[in-house]
């Protein structure tokens, strides 16, 4: 297993060897360059601080624009989605979480 740590320093995960990592404008982008049959790509921002983060509301409201029919779950660390079909490309699955001060927003098609 490898180690990725983002600059920060706040957030990280570990990931197979033979996965690829590529960080590019910002998103963090995983996947499989032998068996790809998705990506896992992370992307961080970092909300005003006077600004109380509702996760469930900032999830709902990115997937108004891509989808017509879901539905959001919420735990006590994040919020997420089932599998969602997305036209012609597949099943997006989404999760939006909090870390310190960083809002991370998780994508895997």
């Amino acid at each position: 297993m490898q180690l990725y740590k983002h600059k920060t320093n706040n957030f990280g995960f570990s990931f197979p060897d033979d996965w690829t990592v590529e960080n590019n404008d910002g998103i963090i982008a995983l996947f499989d360059g032998n068996n790809s049959i998705g990506v896992l790509q992370f992307s961080i921002y970092y909300p005003p601080q006077d600004k109380e983060v509702f996760l469930k509301d900032l999830l709902e409201e990115y997937l108004t624009d891509r989808h017509t029919d879901f539905s959001v779950k919420l735990t006590d660390h994040y919020a997420y989605t089932d599998y969602l079909p997305y036209e012609d490309d597949g099943i997006w699955k989404y999760w939006v979480f909090k870390k310190d001060n960083m809002v991370i927003f998780g994508t895997y098609n």
